[in-house]
């Protein structure tokens, strides 16, 4: 069995991980700020780090992948919303935003490759079997989540 860390999980901790996050009230085995460096764990103590939803709102997401291939033996995997098309609509920060960053395929790839991650393959998930999710994604006015893969 794979020993998983699950980074930034809230209440959704991925089922069989050890969860990381920094509110008390979430599923996280570990409470850490993520923004904090380093985080409390190993070289290659797991086999696979897992984080959804989380690298969009951290301070440091360049240094939040580094931890991750750090912490890693095999795999880092990185779900987040595409929110780009909402960034440039209404600006870098739009009403209650809590995202810090914006990303799609494209950068999360160069992203994780700057962090030094090898054979990155990205994915788009989501949204693709409906009449909308279809209609939205080709005009490009907003993307289903990406999923961001590399190994370590």
């Amino acid at each position: 069995m794979k020993k998983i860390l699950d980074l930034g999980c809230g209440n959704r901790k991925y089922k069989g991980a050890v969860g990381v996050d920094i509110n008390h009230k979430s599923d996280a085995n570990i409470i850490h700020d993520l923004n904090k460096f380093p985080y409390p764990f190993s070289d290659k103590s797991y086999d696979i780090v897992y984080s959804s939803n989380t690298i969009e709102h951290l301070e440091n997401p360049l240094q939040f992948l580094k931890e991750c291939k750090r912490i890693a033996r095999e795999k880092v995997v990185i779900i987040t919303d595409n929110q780009t098309s909402l960034h440039y609509i209404f600006g870098n920060r739009y009403k209650n935003d809590p995202h810090l960053f914006a990303w799609n395929d494209h950068s999360l790839f160069r992203l994780m490759k700057k962090a030094g991650l090898k054979n990155i393959k990205i994915e788009i998930d989501g949204g693709y079997k409906s009449t909308i999710g279809n209609i939205i994604c080709i005009f490009k006015i907003f993307k289903p989540s990406i999923i961001g893969k590399g190994n370590v």
